[in-house]
């Protein structure tokens, strides 16, 4: 896993996203089995502190996940705790 802020511009979407003086963070998960939901990884992370929002991208063609995701968290100490 790594940690990584989230306070940039813009989105996946390229949406513009307004910036929070609040900092969020997001940990990249990696090797993630193409079975693992959403809602698993929430369970699991969700002991270190309050989750704003997970993604598990998928491929474009085969709509199978990419066998990786990312955990935002509301606050950058409870995503430090994740790491520990």
């Amino acid at each position: 896993m790594s940690i990584s802020d989230s306070a940039s511009a813009h989105d996946d979407d390229n949406r513009s996203v307004s910036k929070s003086p609040e900092r969020r963070t997001s940990l990249l998960v990696r090797n993630l089995d193409e079975r693992q939901r959403v809602e698993d990884l929430r369970k699991f992370f969700e002991d270190f502190g309050e989750i704003r929002d997970i993604y598990i991208p998928r491929d474009y063609y085969t709509r199978k996940p990419r066998g990786f995701g990312f955990v935002e968290f509301k606050h950058y100490s409870d995503a430090k705790k994740a790491l520990e």
